[in-house]
């Protein structure tokens, strides 16, 4: 896959990343955020972004990967890529189904699910950095 130049939707996935580095780090272990996106966290990571721009896509691979589809590309905590043969686009039935095949659902930040307990930390920053980053993807 070619990587591209960084955009806001990559600046979003930074902020979380730098987040969950910051506020959550005790509940990964030795890992880090990006660590734990590429490894089991990716659904959860479709799931948080999801919840703030609601027009992704979900893309998979026969590895067990998802990438989040925006605007004709792929991310993941990883980059930004153009669309290939190598990720095939499901639905939100499917996420359901991958729910219980993918992620590491014993990780927990604050007894909540990640995602759940990402999305109330982004809800709760104050300034207009995150709502100006979101303002502009949707």
């Amino acid at each position: 896959m070619i990587e591209v130049k960084e955009d806001k939707m990559q600046q979003f996935i930074k902020f979380i990343i730098d987040l969950v580095d910051d506020e959550f780090y005790n509940y990964l272990g030795e890992s880090k955020a990006e660590e734990y996106f590429l490894s089991g966290g990716c659904l959860e990571l479709y799931k948080i972004i999801k919840y703030f721009i609601p027009d992704i896509d979900l893309f998979y691979n026969i590895d067990g990967h998802i990438r989040i589809g925006y605007q004709n590309y792929l991310y993941d905590v990883s980059g930004k890529y153009i669309i290939s043969d190598n990720y095939i686009k499901l639905t939100e039935d499917n996420m359901m189904e991958l729910n219980d095949k993918l992620g590491r659902t014993e990780i927990r930040f604050e007894r909540k699910q990640v995602n759940v307990a990402i999305i109330n930390e982004l809800n709760m920053c104050s300034g207009s950095y995150v709502k100006k980053i979101i303002n502009n993807l949707r």
